[in-house]
């Protein structure tokens, strides 16, 4: 299950408690070079950092960039065994 807060995801992990896991995401496009990149980062439910990542993406626009972000921060969830 996944309720997105502004650009704050809650990710709960389906096991035996359904605490959530916490992931914040952003993308940025630099208009005068069109580069994009992506960074996330996945807090447990106690608050320590379990997985932290960024990628450049390389041309594309603004909204590519905050849309891939958001799919590799999922990506990673599932990798982890959260979903």
């Amino acid at each position: 299950m996944i309720v997105q807060v502004k650009s704050t995801l809650h990710l709960l992990q389906m096991s035996k408690s359904l605490e959530p896991f916490f992931g914040y995401a952003d993308g940025a496009s630099r208009s005068t070079q069109n580069l994009s990149s992506a960074a996330w980062a996945i807090f447990d439910p106690s608050g320590e950092l379990v997985s932290f990542k960024g990628i450049c993406i390389g041309r594309s626009t603004n909204n590519i960039a905050e849309y891939s972000t958001l799919k590799e921060l999922l990506s990673d969830a599932i990798f982890l065994g959260i979903r």
